[in-house]
Order: C-alpha cells, then structure tokens, then sequence
C-alpha cells in the first residue's frame, strides 16, 4: 500500500511572505488510493480541503480476465 505525504509553502516572487501552505496525505482506504490535502490561505487565514480518489491501489492485483468459451468442434 502506498502511502505518502508533503508540505509546501508558497511565496510571490521576490517576495519573503508566504501566500500559502500546503500539506498532502495520500493513503489506502479499504482497497482504494485517496488523497487529503489543505491548504492555508495566509492572507484570509482560510483553511481549504480537498478529498480526492485516485483508484486501486497499485499493489492490489488485477481481475483475472474471463475465460474465452470454446470455439464449437474444438
């Protein structure tokens, strides 16, 4: 199961203040990737979060595909 995480901060060009901070978490939830992340708007000190799937996860194996029926006289 992959499991990861990452903080960043922005800043304006040239500027030392930062804009924003962002903190992202991405983890298995029964069987399926999900991503958490929020982000800190410095000026309004709002905090938004955002929840996104991502899929299966990577080291789940795949169905097995169908079988092919046989093909008549075989």
């Amino acid at each position: 199961m992959m499991e990861s995480s990452c903080v960043a901060e922005y800043r304006a060009v040239g500027k030392d203040e930062p804009v924003s901070q962002t903190a992202g978490f991405t983890f298995p939830v029964r069987g399926e990737q999900v991503s958490l992340n929020l982000y800190r708007i410095i000026e309004t000190g709002q905090t938004h979060i955002s929840l996104r799937h991502l899929g299966k996860t990577v080291d789940e194996k795949p169905e097995a595909a169908p079988a092919l029926p046989e093909e008549p006289g075989s």
